[in-house]
Parts: C-alpha cells; structure tokens; sequence
C-alpha cells in the first residue's frame, strides 16, 4: 500500500513539474480579440460588395480573380502598389499593367477568405504573374465583371451573436446594412440589408472562413 501510494505521489510531483499535456488540463482556445471581430466583419462586408454569398469550391482561375476583387475593394490602398507610384516594379512590362498585388498577400486572402489555393498556371484576363506578386491590367480584368455601383454606397456590418466552440471555432451572426441618401432630405435611408452567418476558425495565419451564408432580405 506504501508503495502504491509513493507511486501515486510520484507520478503526481511529476505532472506538475513537467506540464506534460497528458497531465495538465487542455489549454482554452484564445477568443478573438476586438481587431479580430472588425477584420471578420470587414470580410463580410467585402463578400457582400462582391455580390459573393456563399462559401463553395471555385475553380482556380475563379478563385485567383476573387482573391485580387477582394483585395482591390476592400484593401486596395494598403495591398496594391501602383505604376505610377512604384515606377520600378513596372520596369520592361506593358503600359497596360497599372497595379501590382505580391503574391504572399493574394495567397493568404485566398486561403483565409475563400478556404482554397491558388495554382500558378491558371490566371484570370487580364493578370500576369511575375516572380513576387500579381501585375494587373485593370481594364481587361474587370471587362466581363458586372458593375455593381451599389457596392459603393455607405454599408455597415453589425454582430448580433457569436459563439466560440471548443476547438476554437468562432460563428458569428449579424446583419449587413448599406444606406442611400435621399434626394430631398439630408438624411440616409437603408437601401438594402442582408442577415449573414459565418465560421472562422484559428489558424497560424489568422482567422479562416470556411463557411458562411449571406441572405438578401426583402426591402419595402
């Protein structure tokens, strides 16, 4: 019996002193911070813009052209460097490209944004792949998107619900609001709504949406 318990007492002293996992009690899962809601409801907001509702497979091509849309809608001034301002980027290529996305930050929105991989061989019109990033033709790029002048009225993304289950998966629910101004008052007018659902889940990266719903909702 003396013996059992002097076992007990050591195998105990030791899960102490090591923290082993097997010993210790599972660490919780970080709950994401204030910036990490505005970066998800940012995210939303953009798919919104975009006219994308739905998570789903995207063939390659698909999925480079909605990785640099997302980029150009809802992070150009920080994420795109430009002709006329980095001259050098643009030595030796055609006039024709203006913008340039390295190629790191098209890879991880693609990832993190549209839980897919980009393959190197399949590139939307109007693209050129160098060895850093992406260079862009603008004008041949957005030739055949339709032009959706509502994506720049005023738009607001709310929280409603979030939830954060034990392996770290945050799902989130909220409503996407954009305004008009009215013509004869100085005040704004909500225009069109849509409630969202979304799954983020903690990765190295950031946080990853793996699935999400965005519902139009009847206005009038």
């Amino acid at each position: 019996m003396k013996k059992m318990l002097a076992s007990l007492f050591a195998l105990a002293l030791f899960c102490l002193l090591s923290a082993s996992p097997a010993c210790s009690a599972p660490a919780e899962k970080a709950a994401p911070t204030k910036q990490d809601v505005l970066v998800m409801k940012h995210t939303m907001l953009t798919l919104w813009d975009l006219g994308i509702t739905e998570a789903r497979a995207m063939p390659p091509v698909e999925l480079c052209r909605n990785a640099l849309s997302f980029l150009m809608r809802g992070e150009f001034s920080t994420s795109a460097e430009l002709s006329s301002m980095h001259p050098a980027r643009f030595a030796n290529l055609p006039e024709k490209f203006g913008a340039f996305f390295h190629k790191k930050l098209v890879e991880k929105t693609a990832r993190l944004v549209f839980n897919g991989w980009t393959d190197e061989n399949a590139l939307p019109e109007g693209v050129f792949l160098g060895a850093e990033g992406y260079y862009v033709d603008m004008e041949a790029f957005h030739k055949d998107i339709p032009v959706n002048d509502d994506m720049w009225l005023p738009s607001y993304a709310a929280v409603e619900s979030m939830i954060q289950q034990a392996d770290g998966t945050v799902i989130l629910n909220g409503r996407l609001r954009r305004f008009k101004s009215a013509e004869s008052i100085h005040d704004e007018f909500l225009w069109a709504a849509a409630p969202f659902m979304a799954r983020f889940v903690p990765t190295e990266e950031g946080w990853q949406l793996t699935s999400f719903v965005i519902t139009a909702e009847a206005m009038g």
